[in-house]
Order: structure tokens, then C-alpha cells, then sequence
């Protein structure tokens, strides 16, 4: 890629007043559930940044040998009492409590095997509660039988199965042959980014080509077009390029499928030019 972005995760955002404002709801919730610790919207606003930067720094594209994909990061977005983080937060705290732990500072701790245990526990929780769902792929017939063996290898790394037919039950995503156009040669030094939403004046962006964790803020007066909803799949299934599956595996995250959608299966979702 042209551009080495960074994951978005700026601990600093996390440790803000502005930031801490937006946990309070959720600190209600949570601490309604611990109600002998009583954790504060403080608390709660710089664990969700500790655990965000965890995965980065030992699950994310700089890693070695990670033992399993980060979680999405759009389940750590949703700061109403009800949402995906209540739940990962909640988990975690009942995890420091089953442990024994004193404290949580994962960024400092000295045994990272026992983090990966509370990150296995939050997947498999999630997992149950239908949170965190896993893909099951159908690969295109036409696609190179070299590039299929390749394939199957990386998404099966990342927990993904693979399908015998398009047909069978729970397919979610059918996989494409790439075309010239979305090979990672031919979008080396293209940079187009998605308006998620916009306050004030700065706009969330997300990057074509680069995971959800990577969508951050920029100036808003640098992007063009209105936010847009991200689309559900057009019919119970998305139908990407394979490269999809190869960047979920260099970043170790999964990818956001819109990005590899062919034109005419996302006619209004093409990308706008950001400045920055």
C-alpha cells in the first residue's frame, strides 16, 4: 500500500474529559453490576482504550504469530447500555474477578499469555451471544487453483470455513476472482476514504482497503459527500474479490466488505478522495 497508515487508536482520545462525558450511561449500567467496586465512567473509558491498543500491538499487522484475529472494532463503538461493550467490558471486569487480579493494565503486564486467555474468553462469550459471528466462504470456481490452495490457508487462520456450494446454509460471503482493478499493485497510491459521520468539523472516514479500526478523524473540510450507512449484504450474502481475504489476513482483522464489493453490486458505494 502507498500509504502506511496507523491503527487509530490514540489512548490519549480515551483519558479525555469529552470522551469520559460520552461512557457515563454506560458507567451507570456497568456499575449497577459491580455494585461493590462501583467502576466510574473514567475507569471504564481508559480499559476500552487499553484493550483497544492490546490488539493492536500484539493481535494487529505488526504482530508475530498472533493465536487469533482481533475483534471487530465496531463492537467497541457502540457506547449505549445495552451495546456489544457493555458486554466486553462487563466480561472483563467478571474476568479480573475470577483471576484474582489487583488490577487491569494490560499494557504494562508482564505475561501476555494470561491477556490472550481474557481475549479468548471475551471471543467466546461474544460468540455465544451471536455478537461475534465467523465467515463461511464460497470460492468461485474460475479462481486460480494456486491462489485457491492460498486462500483456503489464510482464511482458515482466521477461523473462517469454507463452503462446498453457494447454496449451503449460512454462506456469508462468495469470493471472486480479483479483476486488475482491486489488485494491491493497481491501488498502490490510491487513497479513497467512506464518510461514516461527521461533528463539527471533523468527519470519521473510513479507508478503502484498510480495516475498521483504522477509520479516524480528519478535517472535515478535506472530504466530500454526505455520511453513509454501512450496507447490509445485497442478498443474504456479500460477494467480494478474494483479495478480501488476503488483507483480513495481513492485518489479522476482518476486512469491511464493502471495500471489495464489484461496482455493480454497489453502485452508490464508490469511493471519494480525501485530502489531508
Amino acid at each position: 500500500m502507498g500509504v502506511r497508515r496507523k491503527c487509530a487508536v490514540r489512548r490519549m482520545e480515551y483519558e479525555s474529559e469529552e470522551m469520559c462525558k460520552r461512557f457515563e450511561p454506560l458507567a451507570e449500567k456497568v456499575a449497577s453490576v459491580f455494585p461493590e467496586t462501583q467502576p466510574d465512567r473514567r475507569e471504564l473509558s481508559e480499559l476500552t482504550g487499553q484493550l483497544l491498543q492490546f490488539m493492536e500491538d500484539h493481535l494487529g499487522r505488526e504482530s508475530i504469530n498472533p493465536p487469533f484475529p482481533k475483534l471487530p472494532s465496531l463492537l467497541f463503538r457502540n457506547l449505549s447500555p445495552t451495546g456489544p461493550l457493555f458486554l466486553i467490558l462487563t466480561l472483563t471486569l467478571e474476568y479480573k474477578k475470577m483471576k484474582g487480579w489487583q488490577r487491569l493494565d494490560f499494557l504494562t503486564s508482564s505475561d501476555k499469555e494470561e491477556v490472550f486467555e481474557l481475549f479468548q474468553y471475551l471471543r467466546e462469550e461474544l460468540s455465544r451471544k451471536k455478537l461475534l459471528k465467523f465467515p463461511k466462504c464460497y470460492l468461485q470456481p474460475d479462481i486460480d487453483y494456486v491462489d485457491v490452495a492460498d486462500l483456503k490457508e489464510k482464511a482458515e487462520k482466521l477461523g473462517f470455513t469454507i463452503a462446498k456450494t453457494p447454496e449451503e446454509k449460512g454462506v456469508t460471503h462468495v469470493i471472486l476472482r480479483d479483476i486488475d482493478a482491486v489488485k494491491e499493485e493497481n491501488t498502490f497510491n490510491s487513497e479513497y476514504c467512506r464518510t461514516l459521520e461527521i461533528q463539527g468539523n471533523k468527519a470519521l472516514v473510513h479507508w478503502w482497503y484498510w480495516p475498521d479500526s483504522y477509520d479516524e478523524w480528519i478535517p472535515v473540510d478535506n472530504i466530500s459527500g454526505d455520511p453513509e450507512a454501512d450496507e447490509e449484504p445485497p442478498s443474504g450474502a456479500w460477494t467480494v474479490y478474494s483479495r478480501w481475504i488476503r488483507d483480513s489476513a495481513r492485518f489479522n482483522e476482518v476486512m469491511n466488505p464493502i471495500d471489495y464489493m464489484p461496482e455493480e453490486e454497489n453502485p452508490e458505494g464508490a469511493a471519494k478522495p480525501a485530502e489531508e
